[in-house]
C-alpha cells in the first residue's frame, strides 16, 4: 500500500501466496510485479512456477522458462526449475540434458547434482558426481557424508550410496562406513558390498583401521551369501560370534552388539543346518 510500484514487494507477496497454497492470488501478485519490471528472470521464472504448480498451462511454463534460458543461459534457477518440470512430466531425457549442459559451466553446482541424483541415472550420476568432486566444491569427508544424508533421511538409498561410493574411491577413505553398506544392501547392490569386502577389508592387516562396526560385519556377511559366497560367509560369521563384545561401550552400542551375533548365531545355524532355510526369514533387512 505504502509502495504500490515496488516489483520486489509484490514478488514477495505472490511467493507468501504459492506458500499458502493460494495460487490464483499469487499470479495476480507476480502480474503486478512483472507489470512493474517485466524483464526480471527471477520473477519469470517465479510465473511459471505458478502456472506449472496450478496444472493451468504447463507448456506455457515450460516455454517461458526456455526463453529465459535464451535470454540468460547460466541462470541456475531457470535450469533447476525446467528440468525440474521435465522430469515431473515424465521427460528424463530431456531433464538430464538441461542440467548436463549446465554443469558442463557450473560442475560445482551441487542443487544440480541433487536434481540428477533425484532422477536416478547411475551412469550420469557417477560421471557428474565424480566432477563434482574434483571440483572441490566439497572438500571435507563430513561435508560429504552430511550430504549423503539428505539422501539416506529420505530413504533414497541409491542416491545416498553413490555419493559415498565416490568420495571413497577417489580418497581411499571413509570414517563410517554403515550409512554406505546399508543403502547398497537396500539397492539391492550386494556384489558391490562384497567388493568392498574383498578391496578394503580382506587386503588388510588390521581391520580396526577402518571403522567398520558389527552391523556392517553383518551387512557383510549377508550380502556375500546372497552372492553364493556361503564359505566366506560363514568364516566372517564365526569370527564376528567369537568376537568379545564385553568392551564396546556405551552400552546402547554393545545391546546392537548382541543383536547383530544373535542374527549372525542365526545365520550360522541355517548354513549347517540340512534344510534350506530361506534367507529372507532371517535378514533383518527383509
Amino acid at each position: 500500500m505504502l509502495e504500490p510500484f515496488n516489483s520486489l514487494y509484490w514478488h514477495m507477496l505472490a511467493q507468501q501466496y504459492v506458500n499458502n497454497d493460494d495460487y490464483n492470488n499469487a499470479l495476480q501478485a507476480i502480474d503486478y510485479a512483472l507489470a512493474i519490471d517485466p524483464k526480471s528472470t527471477n520473477m519469470l521464472v517465479t510465473k511459471a512456477q505458478i502456472l506449472y504448480d496450478m496444472n493451468q498451462d504447463r507448456e506455457k511454463a515450460r516455454s517461458m522458462m526456455r526463453e529465459v534460458l535464451l535470454e540468460d543461459p547460466d541462470n541456475a534457477l531457470a535450469n533447476h526449475t525446467l528440468a525440474a518440470m521435465l522430469a515431473l512430466d515424465g521427460d528424463t531425457k530431456g531433464a538430464l540434458a538441461i542440467i548436463r549442459n549446465y554443469l558442463k559451466e557450473h560442475p560445482g553446482d551441487k542443487e544440480a547434482i541433487d536434481h540428477l541424483l533425484t532422477i536416478g541415472n547411475r551412469e550420469v550420476d557417477n560421471e557428474e558426481i565424480n566432477r563434482y568432486f574434483k571440483s572441490g566444491a566439497l572438500s571435507t569427508e563430513q561435508e560429504w557424508v552430511a550430504w549423503a544424508d539428505t539422501f539416506y533421511q529420505r530413504e533414497q538409498y541409491q542416491a545416498c550410496a553413490d555419493i559415498l561410493l565416490c568420495r571413497l574411491y577417489n580418497t581411499d577413505s571413509l570414517f563410517d562406513w554403515t550409512q554406505l553398506l546399508e543403502s547398497l544392501y537396500r539397492c539391492g547392490r550386494y556384489a558391490e558390498v562384497v567388493e568392498l569386502y574383498r578391496k578394503y577389508v580382506l587386503r588388510v592387516r588390521d581391520i580396526s583401521g577402518l571403522s567398520l562396526s558389527l552391523p556392517d560385519a553383518l551387512i557383510m556377511v549377508l550380502s556375500l551369501l546372497r552372492e553364493g559366497y556361503q564359505t566366506a560367509a560363514k568364516e566372517l560369521a564365526d569370527f564376528i560370534v567369537n568376537y568379545n563384545i564385553s568392551d564396546i561401550n556405551p552400552y546402547e552400542k554393545r545391546l546392537v552388539a548382541i543383536g547383530v551375533q544373535s542374527v549372525l548365531r542365526n545365520i550360522l545355524d541355517a548354513i549347517d543346518s540340512s534344510q534350506d532355510v530361506p534367507l529372507s526369514s532371517i535378514d533383518p533387512f527383509a
